[in-house]
């Protein structure tokens, strides 16, 4: 893609926002629909994308700004249109630096499968994966808080523990830390729904927390 273009109209709505697959609603019409599953299939995908040009409509003059990002990612094992347009629009936005959409949650449910070909995540479990991460104990905690509330709704937060639980639509995510070293921080996401093991929220949980972490150093 040579341009990315991002809209917010005078109520400060996001155009991505208004997509089917970003409201929170959609997973109960999706259930009603008689549309049967996606057959695409993408076993790599080199994504690029020039630049991201926003438009804001809010003041009474539209506030135009564009990012250059030349963005270059590969992507593996895309299961559908639907992950595919949510790689293509949030890290569209994420290299821009645009944050506070909707869709954002969303994409941190799209699952392992939307990890980059780089991200390698040790998996413990049927419902849980790890990661042990250069940066203080107690930085990571409040990164880790930050990203689980955008996500979501905090729950429970222990930091005396180093422990945090949240709800991101519907699945209670739990994300537990503990110094290895001096200066390296254990991270540890699960994620259950009914029960029921949800692998692919918490990596998505633990990547959305790693992405932060890159952007910020």
């Amino acid at each position: 893609m040579k341009e990315f273009l991002l809209e917010k109209d005078k109520e400060g709505g996001l155009n991505v926002d208004s997509l089917k697959i970003a409201r929170k609603n959609h997973d109960a019409k999706d259930k009603k629909s008689a549309h049967p599953p996606s057959a695409l299939r993408i076993d790599l995908l080199n994504l690029q994308i020039g630049r991201v040009v926003s438009k804001d409509y809010q003041p009474q003059k539209p506030l135009i700004k564009v990012y250059e990002v030349n963005l270059k990612k590969s992507y593996r094992n895309i299961t559908g249109a639907k992950q595919l347009l949510l790689v293509v629009v949030t890290q569209s936005m994420r290299q821009a630096g645009i944050k506070g959409a909707q869709i954002y949650g969303v994409y941190a449910l799209s699952g392992v499968a939307a990890l980059p070909v780089a991200v390698t995540l040790r998996v413990v479990g049927r419902d849980a994966v790890q990661q042990d991460i250069d940066m203080k104990i107690e930085a990571l905690y409040e990164l880790s808080l930050k990203v689980l509330d955008e996500l979501g709704d905090i729950k429970k937060q222990n930091r005396a523990a180093y422990a945090i639980t949240a709800n991101i639509r519907g699945t209670e995510v739990t994300a537990r830390l503990k110094e290895v070293s001096a200066g390296v921080t254990r991270l540890t996401v699960a994620a259950r729904k009914y029960l029921l093991p949800r692998h692919e929220i918490a990596s998505g949980a633990l990547y959305e927390i790693l992405e932060e972490l890159n952007a910020v150093k």
